[in-house]
C-alpha cells in the first residue's frame, strides 16, 4: 500500500478550478449529446457515439499506458487501440457475444505483441518497488502538487505546478523495466478497464432506449460528484479512505447518493420506466463511481502522478473523466439486463 501523502500535499494537489472546468465539462457533455441524438438514419443506429467512444478509448489507453510506462511496465498501445476499436464496433454490430471475442482477440494480441518483443528482462528491486513497496511523497513547495521523494534528483519530478500531469516521472529508474509477467499482468488489466467497460457502454447504447440510458449513464456520476464535491466541502468531516483520497468524506458520499438518486429517479421518471429502476442505477452508480475514483485515486498515487493527463482543462486527462463513467456502466447493463428486460426491450 501506498504511503499517506501529507495533508499539505494533497491540498497543495486537490483544488478544482471551478471557472475552467465547469465550461470544459459543458462542452463534454454537449459533444455526448450531439452524438446521441444526431443519427443519419433511424436504422443505423448510434454509430456515431461509437465513434466517440472509440476516439475516448485511444485517448484513455494512451494515458494509462504512459502512466503505466512510468513505473516500468512495457504496454503495447497499437494492438490494444485497434482491439479497443474493434471491440466497440463488435458490441455494436453482434451484441454481447462480440464483446467476448473483442475483449479475448484483443487480450491475446496484445500478450503475444509484448512476448514477440523479446525482451524478458528481470525487475530490478533496487530500481522499481515490487507490489506493496511503498512510495514515499514529499511537498515541494509552494505553487506545486506533491510528488514522489526523489523525483527532483532524477529529473523526472512535476516542473509544472498541480495543473496536471504532463511528463511527471513516476518512480527513479523506471526505465529498468519490469519482467514479462509482470507486463502481461498489466495488460490484462488495460484491457479489462478500458476496451471491455467501454464496450458495456456501447451495449447499452443500442437497447430500444439506449440514448436516454447511456445519457443517465453520464448524469449518475456527474450527478455523484457534484454532490459529493459540495457535500464533502461544506460538512465533510470523516474520512472515507484517509490512505488513498484524504479529502473524501463519508458526508460526500452521502451527498453523492442523494443528488444520484435525483437524477436517477428524476431520469426515469422522464423515460416513463418505473422509478425504482431510477433507485437501484443511482445508488449502484454512486457507489461505483466512489469506488472508480478510490481506485484511480491509488493508481496514481502508486505511480507518482496526480493527473493522467492534462488535455481536458480543469479535468486532468480524458482517463481522469471516464472512469467514474466506466466502472458504473457494468451495474446498468446488469440491472437492466437481469431485471428490466420487458421495461427496456
Amino acid at each position: 500500500m501506498a504511503a499517506p501523502i501529507p495533508e499539505s500535499a494533497a491540498q497543495a494537489g486537490r483544488g478544482r478550478n471551478l471557472a475552467v472546468a465547469v465550461p470544459t465539462a459543458l462542452g463534454l457533455i454537449a459533444v455526448v449529446l450531439a452524438s446521441l441524438l444526431i443519427q443519419p438514419a433511424r436504422w443505423a443506429g448510434p454509430w456515431i457515439f461509437v465513434g466517440l467512444v472509440v476516439v475516448a478509448l485511444a485517448l484513455a489507453l494512451h494515458e494509462l499506458i504512459q502512466a503505466l510506462g512510468r513505473v516500468g511496465f512495457r504496454v503495447p498501445y497499437s494492438p490494444l487501440v485497434v482491439g479497443a476499436a474493434l471491440t466497440q464496433v463488435a458490441a455494436a454490430a453482434t451484441g454481447a457475444p462480440g464483446v467476448v471475442v473483442g475483449v479475448f482477440l484483443t487480450l491475446a494480441a496484445s500478450m503475444l505483441w509484448r512476448v514477440l518483443e523479446g525482451d524478458y528482462r528481470q525487475t530490478h528491486d533496487a530500481a522499481v518497488p515490487g507490489p506493496g513497496a511503498p512510495v514515499q511523497f514529499r511537498d515541494p513547495g509552494p505553487g506545486g502538487g506533491w510528488e514522489p521523494a526523489g523525483a527532483a534528483a532524477d529529473g523526472s519530478g512535476d516542473t509544472g505546478g498541480s495543473g496536471g500531469s504532463g511528463d511527471t516521472g513516476g518512480t527513479a529508474g523506471a526505465a529498468s523495466g519490469r519482467s514479462l509477467t509482470q507486463d502481461l499482468y498489466a495488460i490484462a488489466f488495460a484491457t479489462v478497464y478500458l476496451p471491455a467497460l467501454g464496450a458495456l457502454v456501447v451495449l447499452l447504447s443500442f437497447l430500444p432506449d439506449g440514448r436516454w440510458l447511456v445519457l443517465l449513464l453520464v448524469a449518475v456520476p456527474v450527478a455523484s460528484d457534484t454532490g459529493g464535491y459540495f457535500a464533502g466541502s461544506h460538512f465533510g468531516k470523516h474520512k472515507l479512505a484517509p490512505l488513498i483520497s484524504p479529502k473524501k468524506t463519508w458526508e460526500g458520499l452521502a451527498g453523492s447518493i442523494l443528488l444520484a438518486l435525483v437524477a436517477g429517479v428524476g431520469g426515469m421518471l422522464l423515460m416513463r420506466q418505473p422509478w425504482y429502476f431510477g433507485v437501484a442505477l443511482a445508488v449502484l452508480g454512486a457507489l461505483a463511481a466512489t469506488l472508480g475514483d478510490l481506485a484511480e485515486s491509488l493508481l496514481k498515487r502508486d505511480i507518482g502522478i496526480k493527473d493522467m493527463g492534462s488535455l481536458l482543462p480543469g479535468h486532468g486527462g480524458v482517463l481522469d473523466r471516464v472512469d467514474s463513467i466506466l466502472m458504473t456502466a457494468p451495474f446498468f447493463y446488469a440491472v437492466i439486463a437481469l431485471f428490466g428486460t420487458k421495461a427496456f426491450g
